[in-house]
């Protein structure tokens, strides 16, 4: 479900998804 967010996420954030992945717990993505 992780990876499915990640690219939901990614469609609205574009510019945030790339850290997301990278490891960066800057976005939301982190909490969930």
């Amino acid at each position: 479900m992780a990876t499915g967010h990640a690219d939901n996420h990614a469609a609205l954030d574009p510019p945030i998804a790339p850290q997301s992945r990278a490891g960066v717990p800057q976005t939301t993505e982190n909490a969930e």
